[in-house]
């Protein structure tokens, strides 16, 4: 399978198909560090550099059918912490999707791209004009129907996400992070993207409990951490940091020694961040998050 991201970061896509032997076309990336990480990683993928300025036809031209087109647009504007402008704000670039779909599908004559993959934040569901929630998503599964396409859409969550065994086959534990996203995967004249996104066993309700699938969970990534995480300990009687053999699940702080989080939330909205920084202090912390920096610290005695 052979494929092309779009607003493609450092390639997150990439590294989880590979293991499946699917092959890069190219990637759209302008971020300066995104795109360093992508020539180091992949010297002999091109970058085309800004979406809105890809001339698909040619693309086509050059190097045929793609099997799947992937795309990560922005997700502040639809993000519910940002400002919710929808498609007027930099989740827009949604139209660069359409755009890219729309002149491969003319261009190949209505053969490519087979599949289409597009991932977003929950938030894309409820965006749109005021009085209107949801028109934004709802636009975009227009526009691909028309282009010709089977859709279907969930939302997953990284934490119930398997993570493959590659070397042992098979599937391991799950992904140590809370992550919801919107998935939309499009199929070129079937009605196969429900078969691609949906497993059998759940669709027909035949699906464990909650508890009990996070109680599986939490046991397999205890478990399979123990096989050889090494952990660093601190503790106020210790002159010096212990490296330990151990499990850790969130950072804590032993013999009354605090620990004091600062983050910034939403730091990623830049020039319409809204919130100040924020401190907490606890005896257990919860895992870091990835809405901006966090510092963590142990406060000293007497402070």
């Amino acid at each position: 399978m052979r494929f092309v991201s779009l607003c493609s970061g450092v390639e997150a896509t990439s590294v989880a198909w590979s293991k499946l032997g699917w092959t890069p076309m190219a990637f759209s990336e302008i971020d300066p560090f995104a795109c360093a990480v992508l020539a180091s990683r992949f010297p002999g993928v091109p970058n085309l550099g800004d979406v809105c300025n890809i001339d698909w036809k040619e693309f086509h031209e050059r190097n045929g059918i793609i099997d799947v087109l992937f795309a990560s647009t922005p997700c502040q504007s639809f993000s519910i912490a940002g400002n919710r402008l929808g498609l007027s704000g930099e989740s827009g670039l949604m139209l660069e999707f359409v755009r890219a779909v729309d002149e491969l599908v003319s261009a190949s004559g209505g053969s490519s791209p087979r599949y289409l993959v597009w991932e977003n934040v929950p938030g894309c569901l409820s965006s749109g004009p005021k009085g209107e929630k949801g028109e934004d998503f709802g636009c975009l599964l227009r526009e691909l129907e028309k282009r010709g396409y089977g859709l279907a859409w969930r939302v997953l969550d990284s934490q119930f996400a398997r993570v493959h065994d590659w070397k042992g086959g098979g599937f391991r534990g799950p992904v140590p992070q809370r992550r919801r996203r919107v998935y939309l995967v499009g199929s070129l004249g079937t009605d196969g993207a429900a078969e691609i996104l949906f497993e059998r066993q759940s669709m027909r309700g035949n699906h464990p409990k909650v508890r009990e699938v996070r109680e599986a969970l939490a046991s397999d990534s205890h478990e399979r951490a123990a096989e050889g995480c090494r952990i660093m300990s601190m503790s106020s009687t210790q002159a010096k940091a212990t490296l330990t053999e151990d499990v850790v699940s969130t950072i804590d702080a032993y013999h009354e020694q605090p620990v004091v989080v600062m983050d910034r939330a939403a730091f990623n909205q830049g020039a319409n961040a809204k919130y100040l920084p924020h401190i907490e202090e606890s005896q257990v912390m919860d895992t870091l998050v990835a809405r901006g920096p966090h510092a963590v610290c142990y406060r000293a005695e007497g402070t």
